[in-house]
């Protein structure tokens, strides 16, 4: 973390047009730090050597935002409450973070999988009948109340349209998701085919490929 002397923190201030007011900006700078809108200086050396109080560089940010509340005619109250609404967001973002770092990367991949996959679906917006539902208010209970019991990555050839995939873990109840890495041609949508019990399921597109196209696919009980 970078910091600034109050000193150079001032002028820097000054530089940019911040409203002080008549009295001492080292007393204003002192009053934001104590109604919290700003951290608690450090105690570090200056450019001279010399003992003095420090601020980490990012309050230039936070000065020139209350700055801009107080133009807008916001009171204290109301920043205060701007500020704790950023805190929350702040920790949450933090919490998520620390969440994804946590989590198993398969698991994260899956994730992955499952959300292009939605998305894929409002690309074609198929009519077929036997394509997956595109509610999404559908697939994200699918997300929450099924489990993925088998999942891979394959390739359908240039001018081809039919695939079969072997999966020993394919059942009639299984739904199947499906989402392809690259455009497979305009209006070409797919959808599952036929599904062999034990054995595996087949994956037709209405045409045939213009190019060779990867796909990830998730079977879920």
């Amino acid at each position: 973390m970078d910091f600034v002397s109050v000193e150079k923190l001032i002028k820097i201030l000054k530089e940019k047009n911040i409203n002080f007011g008549k009295g001492n900006p080292y007393n204003r700078l002192r009053y934001y730090t104590k109604i919290g809108w700003l951290p608690h200086m450090t105690r570090k050396k200056n450019e001279e050597g010399v003992i003095t109080g420090h601020y980490p560089t990012s309050v230039i940010d936070t000065i020139e935002k209350i700055e801009l509340l107080k133009q807008e005619g916001r009171s204290n109250e109301e920043i205060n409450l701007t500020f704790k609404k950023r805190e929350l967001i702040n920790k949450e973002s933090i919490r998520i973070l620390d969440f994804i770092k946590k989590i198993n990367i398969n698991y994260l991949i899956l994730l992955l999988i499952i959300a292009g996959f939605i998305i894929e679906i409002f690309r074609n917006n198929s009519p077929n009948e036997k394509i997956i539902n595109t509610e999404i208010q559908e697939n994200k209970s699918i997300v929450s109340e099924k489990k993925i019991v088998d999942s891979g990555v394959s390739f359908l050839q240039k001018n081809q349209n039919l695939i079969f995939i072997a999966s020993s873990r394919v059942s009639p109840t299984s739904i199947i998701l499906l989402n392809f890495f690259n455009n497979i041609g305009y209006n070409n949508n797919y959808y599952i085919k036929e599904i062999k019990v034990g054995q595996g399921f087949y994956i037709e597109t209405n045409y045939q490929v213009p190019n060779e196209s990867k796909f990830n696919w998730v079977i879920i009980e």
